[in-house]
């Protein structure tokens, strides 16, 4: 024989949550949440960090690239002050040379960054840049850089490094 079975109690009441069950989870997903939070801060601090560092290394080897292309000299200038960088090409001789910002080929726009009110790296210090007695690093026909260095981004307590040897150019906490 068919026998039907329902979703309901016999006796006509409606199956459900009590309130005190829904608190009692709504307060164990409060407990979890607060527990994540600082894993979640610092996962998202590193990125910040991460994607910032990126984009310095990006546009260092983008100036090595048009400096072997073009044959002509192109840097990365660094601006603590304004907490921004940019790429350039050089014209001249030190120290009576000009830098001359070059176009960022996708948005064909000045390739000029700022962690103070750009989409990348928001929020980041661009906290100094040392190559020799400069601000930025300058590479020749060659995709040599004229002088090695580093660049320090500091956010949340926490710090990158970025080296630029003859050969390479390094990311480090």
């Amino acid at each position: 024989m068919y026998r039907r079975t329902s979703y309901w109690p016999a006796n006509g009441q409606e199956r459900g949550f009590t309130f005190l069950e829904l608190v009692i989870v709504v307060l164990i997903l409060g407990i979890v949440t607060m527990l994540a939070l600082p894993a979640m801060n610092e996962f998202f601090t590193e990125e910040t960090l991460n994607a910032a560092a990126d984009a310095i290394v990006t546009a260092i080897y983008y100036a090595r690239t048009l400096a072997i292309t073009t044959s002509a000299d192109h840097g990365v200038v660094f601006d603590a002050a304004s907490n921004s960088f940019r790429v350039m090409r050089a014209i001249g001789t030190p120290p009576d040379e000009i830098h001359v910002t070059v176009e960022q080929p996708v948005t064909k726009r000045d390739y000029a960054v700022s962690f103070d009110d750009g989409s990348i790296g928001r929020g980041v210090d661009l906290y100094s840049a040392q190559f020799a007695e400069t601000s930025y690093v300058r590479f020749n026909n060659l995709g040599t850089p004229l002088d090695v260095g580093f660049v320090l981004l500091k956010y949340g307590g926490q710090s990158r490094k970025i080296g630029i040897t003859a050969t390479s150019c390094e990311i480090s906490s």
